[in-house]
């Protein structure tokens, strides 16, 4: 019997990488640059481990998930090669495996391809990947990397005789900062540049650092802190999906904002609840806790807060926007991302 790749050759990927001719460069290597992510030790982090294993065990394992993290430069390379280590060890039935393993590249804002990791889905695996341009032009090019799943090692290959430099400023380079649950961190976007944080940054060209962890954001006081120390163009956040009840949900969330407003007296912050389009249980009470604390910071006078109810942004979709009437697929990405649009677009004062 025929596989599904010899009936149709566009759907087989790539196992013979031709290689010569090419100049290899690391992220953290000049001229590249690297944003969402710092390599430490063996692999890249989103936030430094000992900041992490104080927050939660959860937090500490997913710390290491790439979401966010990205490499920019430019060049007039016709080919681009890519070479990942990674471990892949996390293979979840409601996710693509390129969201979980894949990355995908962008030149300027529209979507190239994505480096597909190829079919080992256990243990440690090196892949191979490549793509081509169509004529020889400078591009800056953004290589998001994977949603989930540690990264080890990864290499870029541009053509020898290429020119290859910075890439120019995000028009923001000061990050805003996402922090939430699995759906933050990219559950379950088809693909790592889908996700809601990375159309905004594409749509306000701005930097930006994502902590969304899986079922382990639950507004620890450590994780405030952490983030109150942080350098931000505004920050969002979501986290009301991990919170395990209601009132867990009450007694964390003006706290947690209450101690990034003490560090940053005029940050824009953006309070955006769950985004279920359908009614469950305790969706309404968390949204109201939401409400409340944006409410009461108003009645404080203050003016850099912004409320973005998801359930609105979802409604001209409808549960048509999840996998699992919970998280969002890329229609539904889009519709958070164009939710959250007004309000970070008048917080980054546009």
């Amino acid at each position: 019997m025929l596989t599904l790749e010899q009936i149709d050759k566009n759907m087989a990927n790539e196992t013979n990488i031709r290689k010569d001719g090419m100049v290899f460069y690391k992220p953290e290597d000049e001229p590249m640059r690297l944003y969402g992510v710092s390599k430490i030790g063996d692999r890249y982090y989103r936030m430094p481990p000992e900041v992490s294993a104080a927050v939660s065990p959860g937090v500490d394992g997913l710390n290491s998930n790439t979401v966010g993290g990205r490499v920019r430069f430019t060049t007039d390379s016709r080919r681009i090669v890519l070479i990942a280590r990674r471990d892949t060890g996390y293979n979840p039935d409601h996710m693509t495996y390129i969201l979980v393993a894949g990355f995908d590249i962008y030149d300027g804002d529209t979507y190239v391809t994505t480096f597909r990791p190829g079919g080992n889905r256990s243990g440690e695996q090196t892949f191979e990947a490549s793509c081509s341009f169509a004529d020889k032009r400078e591009r800056t090019l953004t290589i998001n990397f994977p949603a989930y799943g540690p990264v080890l090692d990864l290499l870029i290959g541009v053509e020898e005789d290429a020119v290859i430099k910075r890439a120019p400023d995000y028009k923001h380079e000061r990050p805003f900062v996402i922090y939430g649950s699995s759906i933050t961190q990219g559950g379950c976007a088809s693909r790592p540049g889908n996700v809601h944080s990375a159309h905004l940054s594409r749509w306000t060209d701005s930097n930006y650092i994502n902590l969304g962890f899986s079922g382990s954001a639950k507004g620890e006081e450590a994780m405030a802190n952490y983030i109150a120390s942080l350098d931000m163009s505004a920050f969002i956040m979501e986290y009301d999906h991990n919170a395990p009840s209601v009132e867990h949900l009450a007694a964390t969330h003006e706290p947690f904002f209450k101690i990034i407003r003490k560090a940053h007296p005029e940050l824009p912050v953006i309070f955006a609840t769950r985004p279920e389009f359908l009614p469950k249980e305790q969706r309404d009470a968390r949204y109201a806790v939401i409400k409340e604390t944006y409410d009461n910071a108003v009645a404080r006078g203050d003016k850099n807060v912004y409320f973005a109810p998801m359930p609105e942004a979802l409604s001209p979709i409808g549960n048509e926007g999840t996998v699992d009437s919970c998280h969002p697929n890329d229609l539904g990405f889009y519709f958070m991302a164009k939710g959250l649009y007004p309000a970070l677009k008048a917080a980054l004062g546009e």
